[in-house]
């Protein structure tokens, strides 16, 4: 009996998002819209499960209480009444979980900066929409955000777990908004770049022609 022994380099096509659906709009109309606050600085937390501990919706309450400026915080997600207290004190306002994906859209592209500090996650779709709508992430360097997330260029990234580091993030961009806004930049063509449908329709068929092709053996 002969043994084939099949070695294929792995091959990794990144999620995509609708570009068509999650993309930047006029913030100042968003808000106005939305009923948000035009003159406070809109910080975004957003989960299916804002109460759910892999979410590290605790950790991200820990940094904003930490920071030179009170923020006004957008929570997305569905939150239970037990959780509640953890934003006591804080400007804080929980839309609940979102359906609608053009309306999920219109708020990613309202908050200034999304706080993102997942404890465990793959190539999570989320830190690209937020990316897509012009809004940039500041996270923790977890599983495969790293591959989405560019520290310095399109966003921050801290060390899993390390609050401080977010911090240090948000006291940053707080500061620096013309950083802020070059990073909006950076993060928008970086979708354009590797995230859309059409790049991910083309990577499947290149796959697949190799596949018809024999070039996997």
């Amino acid at each position: 009996m002969r043994v084939i022994d099949f070695k294929i380099a792995p091959i990794v096509i990144p999620n995509y998002v609708d570009t068509n659906i999650y993309k930047p709009l006029d913030r100042k109309i968003l808000r106005s819209i939305l009923g948000l606050p035009q003159d406070r600085f809109i910080v975004l937390l957003t989960a299916t499960s804002l109460s759910e501990v892999r979410k590290g919706s605790l950790l991200a309450v820990e940094a904003l209480r930490k920071i030179n400026l009170s923020p006004f915080i957008l929570a997305i997600g569905k939150l239970e009444q037990s959780h509640l207290i953890l934003f006591k004190g804080l400007n804080f306002y929980n839309t609940g979980y979102i359906y609608n994906d053009q309306l999920l859209a219109q708020y990613y592209a309202a908050a200034d900066v999304f706080l993102f500090p997942t404890l465990a996650d793959n190539l999570p779709t989320v830190a690209i929409e937020t990316m897509a709508c012009g809004t940039p992430a500041i996270a923790f360097a977890t599983g495969g955000v790293p591959e989405i997330i560019e520290h310095g260029k399109t966003g921050w990234l801290a060390k899993t777990g390390d609050v401080q580091g977010l911090v240090d993030g948000l006291n940053y961009v707080i500061k620096r908004p013309d950083i802020l806004n070059e990073w909006r930049i950076a993060g928008i063509d970086k979708v354009k770049e590797k995230f859309t449908k059409e790049i991910f329709l083309a990577a499947h068929m290149r796959v697949y022609q190799n596949a018809l092709n024999g070039d996997y053996k």
